[in-house]
């Protein structure tokens, strides 16, 4: 079994809550953020993916599941794009763990 299924399953559903139209970015921001906690409760990401990782932790910080919303919409024009971007390079690199992914024989 891929060890990154998981990660990359929730990472894909994140990309999906952050292009919601019509939704408000900081509720597409605690969707993202709800499913980057459920990818990476129990596992660390690669080191390919690791710099993304903590750079959306230090924006959002510690916020629990109730302060996510409060935090997005604290967040700074450049914070709201570091925070996407940080979302999509992450999501792009746990796929390249999924899709690279041998298992030994």
């Amino acid at each position: 079994m891929n060890p990154y299924s998981y990660q990359h399953e929730r990472m894909t559903t994140a990309i999906s809550y952050l292009m919601m139209p019509d939704v408000a970015f900081e509720k597409r921001l605690t969707g993202a953020m709800l499913e980057f906690r459920h990818a990476f409760h129990d596992r660390e990401p690669s080191d390919l993916a690791f710099d993304h990782f903590e750079m959306i932790k230090g924006v959002m910080g510690d916020s629990v599941s109730e302060g996510l919303e409060e935090r997005a919409k604290n967040l700074t024009p450049l914070q709201r794009n570091q925070i996407v971007n940080a979302f999509w390079e992450l999501h792009r690199a746990v796929s390249r763990d999924y899709d690279t992914y041998e298992a030994e024989r």
